[in-house]
């Protein structure tokens, strides 16, 4: 909100770093001088490695300390300014100075050792004053913690230490023989874990986002949005809000007999089809305000490349392996049929449209030849037959242990979903699968650059081409925005600062948990591995499944026929199905809207700028001083806040959807206390106290409503004036003393306007309608 850029200590934290340059720089102008005295030149050279080595670590570890601390970049370029000036002035006085004689008859041995005392004293002053701003100020109160940042240090302490306090003649090749040591080994003093609890690098971490793909086969339905794409955009514009550097990247799935099923239907070739689904569902997509950094296409060259690659790599590395496959062969069509052109009952469950792939009633992974009664889903025609054909298998079971190393080394990070998910593909033994299908739309199959012989016809696996599609929309973006994408996956170039998180719903898990890790530690080149794993549960119709092949529930682009984006997205956000399946009921999106989006948040927004408007001249109004209503609603800040950030770090969206709602309600529960139109009656001043308050929550309000309604809080934010760069979401920073603030930030006597109406109730009538359209009820 309106607060300063930095804090007081901030500059306080400035002013050691320049007092310490400035002391540094004095130590090193003496050594010159040593220098230039040519006298004991053995002990100044040694004296000079150990200061040249601890000049660059301390400085190391003052710009790692500000990297946690969530500081501007301009202010690390003043520190540095501060440090080199300082340094360089000192060297400058150096040259000239009175205290180097023309005889340069020094007793240099005892100017040596003063310096060399007086300097360790101030190292040892430093490390003590870096670990307690790690234990108090950078709030990392846990025991293992505290002794792991005391021992980090305790090297150097002891050298130190040493150093000043035996006889000279043992410290001096001692220390000095140490410290060269610890040169080589090239430590920072204090180097903060990026993963110790409590800790949030809120500066400029580096987190690479994708959501699972939508297929290309029409606008997806709101189950999709739920389970994917949705989540994903508030996690990235939280951590924008955050001061992170994200990267979201999405794109169409394009390629698989769906595509070329729909394309038939619609009587377009595929890839016209493709073309103009593509552009339909990046429209819609903006209309619930996804915020894709590039929404790319699995059609383009950058993934037809890169699959290839793997390819080839991976056969080189004896992973993939040409085998005679039994496959279902269409008489009538003239044709082999890939795994979804084939339907029929389900071994497993009895369903009777299973897809030759995956029953999507039971969920059971299928082979085409395991259907019963199986029949041409292009001709309807059951003169099918079983025949061998030539395919190519990915040796998945060579990298068993490979993957469950992967998963055991992430699965703290994972929820359970997903672990589950995992560990039941694993248990269960991975098994060689067929990346290669008999369609004319996908990626061709190649070796080393040209086709494979007798694959003429044939393309990958959209499975296996699909995942690199996350890799080759970087590159898309890359090539639009001159960006770099190898920063982003390739760890020889960058990535290994990357914290790569993907979102899914339950049935895409065990292709990006154990599929797509296969290709990726299968070639054994450096590409970036997922940290973070969010999987959702499905989002149901009325105790079905939303279907988009069967065109059951409500789809992205009708939704927004009906209402704006931010009245779904904040719905599905807060009953999102995060711990177990969801079901969508028109009675109950009216009841969370009418009840969150209208009368907890809305009304609070029209109650206080109107009230602001009408009685304060539309300014935050000044006088008065805050009292017993304005500290308890401060105290609420301090314990909401924080459980809201730590909701978000742990993609925990339902949680965080329902603690934002509860600040908002404790808003209301202010204003009811402070009362300021009764209080206006008797006292401005008392009057004014709650509407400075109450505009401030209003900014809150705003800036904490961002990632899930973020055309909503912008409206409110711009009404109020809050500039651009005031709007962070790095709230964990504040102390406790900082939240009371929060409800003076905006400065007294600014205009403010009373922002358009935000939401309108959704009414009986309306739910009728759209049940008999729709269905349900």
């Amino acid at each position: 909100m309106g607060c300063c850029a930095m804090e007081s200590f901030d500059f306080v934290l400035i002013l050691l770093s320049f007092v310490y340059a400035l002391a540094l720089g004095h130590l090193l102008s003496r050594v010159g001088l040593m220098l230039v005295a040519r006298k004991r030149v053995r002990f100044s050279g040694l004296l000079t490695l150990v200061m040249l080595k601890a000049v660059i670590e301390v400085y190391i570890d003052w710009l790692a300390m500000w990297d946690y601390r969530g500081v501007a970049s301009w202010d690390l370029y003043t520190i540095t300014l501060f440090f080199v000036a300082s340094v360089v002035l000192y060297l400058m006085c150096a040259a000239v100075s009175p205290e180097a004689p023309e005889d340069k008859t020094i007793d240099m041995e005892a100017f040596y050792w003063s310096n060399y005392r007086l300097f360790y004293g101030l190292y040892v002053l430093l490390l003590l004053v870096f670990v307690a701003m790690s234990l108090v100020y950078l709030q990392t109160p846990t025991p293992w913690l505290a002794l792991q940042v005391a021992l980090g240090n305790l090297p150097y302490l002891l050298i130190c230490l040493f150093a000043i306090f035996v006889p000279a003649r043992w410290a001096q090749w001692t220390a000095g023989v140490a410290m060269l040591v610890l040169t080589v080994q090239a430590r920072p003093a204090l180097r903060l874990p990026a993963t110790a609890p409590c800790i949030r690098r809120t500066t400029m971490a580096r987190i690479l986002i994708t959501s699972a793909l939508p297929y290309i086969n029409g606008v997806k339905h709101l189950g999709n949005l739920a389970g994917s794409m949705l989540p994903a955009d508030v996690y990235a514009r939280y951590n924008r809000a955050a001061g992170n550097d994200v990267l979201f990247i999405c794109a169409t799935d394009e390629h698989g007999t769906p595509a070329e099923l729909a394309a038939i239907e619609a009587g377009q070739t595929t890839a016209q089809y493709c073309d103009e689904q593509h552009d339909i569902q990046k429209r819609v997509g903006a209309g619930f305000s996804l915020s894709f950094d590039w929404f790319g296409r699995s059609s383009r060259e950058p993934n037809r490349k890169l699959t290839q690659h793997f390819a080839d790599v991976l056969e080189d590395k004896g992973l993939i392996d040409e085998r005679t496959s039994k496959q279902v062969y269409s008489v009538d069509d003239k044709r082999f049929l890939p795994d979804r052109y084939v339907e029929g009952t389900c071994p497993n469950c009895g369903y009777e449209k299973a897809r030759g792939d995956q029953c999507d009633n039971c969920g059971t992974l299928l082979d085409p030849v395991e259907l019963i009664n199986p029949y041409s889903s292009v001709s309807g025609s059951r003169n099918v037959e079983i025949r061998d054909t030539r395919h190519l298998y990915l040796l998945q079971s060579k990298l068993q242990d490979d993957v469950r190393k992967f998963v055991d080394a992430r699965a703290k990070d994972w929820p359970h979903l997903t672990t589950s998910i995992a560990y039941k593909w694993l248990d269960e033994g991975l098994i060689d699968r067929s990346i290669t299908r008999d369609l004319a739309w996908g990626v061709p199959v190649t070796r080393n650059g040209a086709t494979r012989p007798g694959f003429e016809n044939k393309v990958f696996y959209v499975w296996f081409d699909a995942p690199v599609e996350y890799i080759g929309s970087t590159v898309e973006w890359a090539e639009a925005n001159s960006g770099n994408w190898e920063s982003w996956w390739r760890l020889d170039k960058g990535a290994s600062d990357v914290t790569y998180v993907q979102f899914m719903g339950k049935d895409n898990v065990a292709f990006h948990t154990v599929s797509f890790p296969v290709t990726i530690l299968g070639s054994e080149e450096p590409w970036k591995l997922v940290d973070k794993l969010k999987a959702f549960n499905w989002l149901n119709w009325y105790g079905g499944k939303f279907s988009t092949s069967q065109k059951r529930g409500v789809f992205m682009d009708q939704a927004l026929e009906l209402l704006p984006g931010d009245y779904w997205r904040w719905y599905l956000i807060a009953n999102s199905p995060e711990s177990s399946d969801t079901a969508f009921t028109w009675e109950q999106f009216k009841a969370t809207i009418n009840s969150d989006l209208n009368d907890v948040l809305g009304n609070f927004v029209n109650r206080i700028t109107k009230y602001a408007a009408a009685k304060f001249d539309g300014k935050v109004p000044e006088g008065g001083q805050p009292g017993e209503h304005e500290a308890w609603m401060a105290n609420e800040l301090a314990t909401r806040l924080p459980a809201l950030i730590s909701h978000y770090e742990a993609m925990e969206f339902r949680k965080a959807a329902a603690e934002t709602r509860a600040i908002w309600a404790a808003g209301n529960e202010y204003i009811t206390k402070a009362a300021p139109w009764t209080a206006y009656k008797t006292s401005v001043d008392q009057a004014a106290v709650g509407i400075r308050a109450g505009l401030n929550l209003v900014a809150l309000f705003g800036i904490i409503a961002q990632p899930i309604i973020p055309e909503t809080a912008k409206k409110i934010l711009d009404a109020l004036g809050v500039p651009e760069g005031n709007r962070s979401l790095a709230l964990d920073k504040l102390g406790a003393g900082g939240y009371p603030a929060l409800l003076d930030a905006l400065p007294r006597g600014m205009s403010i306007n009373v922002p358009p109406q935000l939401f309108t109730k959704i009414e009986d009538a309306q739910v009728a309608e759209w049940t008999a359209r729709f269905g349900g009820g």
